[in-house]
């Protein structure tokens, strides 16, 4: 994007008569105005031809003419994100763009000629992410100051209900009721007991921590109620004669 000046040349091999003659002053050039990025040969106006008077003072010389080469590097400019950087959990990503200083730009460029992508680093759960900014054209690359993608916490909220089971029996299926809860993450064990007594009493029900990862939890505790068993005790009757012992039996059920 820069114009191309100061353009210079090694003379060698002048007698010491010559070396004040203003036709030795070769003026070096590159054809062209506006270069993009590559190697370009540098030329010189006399080595297309010479005048009459100006080959007779040059028939004493064979000149060799030695190109040297311009080489044209990419611009680097500096980029700032634009757009969504941030999202709720399970929500779709938002679109990221990049934002440059127009002045920046050279040759009449403008954003759209820089042929670029903007990616973020995999991943859904909460948490940063890395933001990646690649030029595919062949002009330019950006300089980014470091930049990230942030998935923030969901809020839900669960109601649980309270539960109870007799003492001895499988644990009830736990229920609750939901809102802003992903689909995936209602998973089978969301509520959980927080005791693992199995004896008679009454134990609390919350829900599973795990989803604290990805979500603020609103919620309650309830209760869960392990009953006594109910069992019945009966003597089966029996005989015995006099002055004799009798074994007494019963039945439990």
């Amino acid at each position: 994007g820069e114009s191309v000046s100061n353009l210079g040349f090694v003379l060698s091999g002048l007698v010491d008569a010559d070396k004040d003659n203003s036709l030795f002053m070769f003026n070096p050039y590159v054809v062209g105005t506006k270069f993009a990025v590559g190697t370009y040969e540098i030329c010189f106006t006399q080595e297309n031809g010479l005048t009459d008077s100006e080959k007779e003072i040059f028939k004493n010389y064979d000149l060799i003419w030695n190109h040297g080469k311009l080489v044209v590097e990419k611009k680097t400019i500096n980029a700032e994100i634009s757009g969504e950087t941030t999202k709720t959990y399970g929500e779709e990503d938002g679109e990221l763009g990049i934002y440059v200083d127009p002045s920046e730009l050279a040759n009449g460029d403008t954003l759209d000629d820089l042929n670029f992508s903007v990616s973020r680093e995999q991943g859904e759960n909460v948490g940063y992410y890395n933001i990646t900014v690649i030029c595919n054209g062949d002009n330019y690359k950006f300089v980014l100051s470091k930049a990230t993608y942030q998935i923030k916490k969901r809020i839900a909220y669960i109601h649980i209900f309270d539960a109870k089971k007799v003492y001895g029996d499988e644990n009830p299926e736990f229920t609750f009721a939901s809102s802003n809860i992903l689909e995936r993450d209602l998973q089978v064990g969301l509520v959980r007991v927080e005791s693992q007594n199995e004896n008679v009493g009454t134990y609390v029900l919350s829900y599973n921590k795990a989803l604290n990862d990805n979500y603020i939890i609103i919620s309650e505790s309830a209760t869960f109620e392990i009953v006594p068993k109910e069992i019945s005790i009966e003597a089966i009757q029996t005989k015995t004669t006099f002055g004799n012992d009798a074994d007494i039996l019963y039945r439990v059920s």
